[in-house]
């Protein structure tokens, strides 16, 4: 991801969490989401297989929206890239084209136009938490640097074992 920070612990690491909320940083939060560990495709909303899944703490008040935020972002850029679509099919078939090799491009292009909102949208505001299964590794992305900072510091101790970031 664009401006999150990145931890990668080992698989086998079962990682402590901090007392806080993933999301905004409330200490001691009440609730958690379940965040799915699985070898995801960044566009989907699903995981592409299942792995396994861990609790990450959650305030009551960031829970309802981080349990939606995948979902959202993806229908986001599904309906500009169907929307761009349309336009270019609409705009070829309507001959407001001025050159005839411009209307067989002029879908492509106008379904990249629709879905880059929803692509720099998730590279500038990145999702609270996401968790990635890359080999025998596991990258959590975390949208905010010192809660990050902090989790790294509670699984990288003498005796978690060895992870990087």
């Amino acid at each position: 991801m664009g401006f999150s920070t990145d931890i990668v612990l080992p698989a086998s690491l079962s990682p402590v969490w901090p007392d806080v909320c993933v999301r905004c940083g409330v200490p001691r939060p009440g609730d958690h989401i379940n965040l799915s560990v699985s070898k995801d495709h960044p566009l989907l909303p699903f995981p592409l297989a299942t792995g396994r899944v861990e609790r990450a703490p959650v305030c009551n008040h960031c829970a309802g929206p981080l349990r939606f935020e995948r979902p959202a972002r993806f229908w986001l850029f599904a309906a500009g890239l169907t929307a761009g679509l349309m336009l270019g099919y609409w705009l070829a078939s309507s001959g407001a084209v001025p050159f005839r090799r411009a209307t067989k491009w002029m879908p492509i292009v106008c379904g990249l136009g629709g879905a880059l909102p929803g692509v720099i949208y998730n590279i500038f505001f990145p999702i609270a938490i996401e968790a990635e299964l890359k080999g025998d590794t596991v990258c959590y992305e975390f949208a905010r640097a010192d809660i990050a900072a902090e989790f790294k510091r509670l699984n990288t101790g003498p005796s978690s074992g060895s992870g990087a970031a």
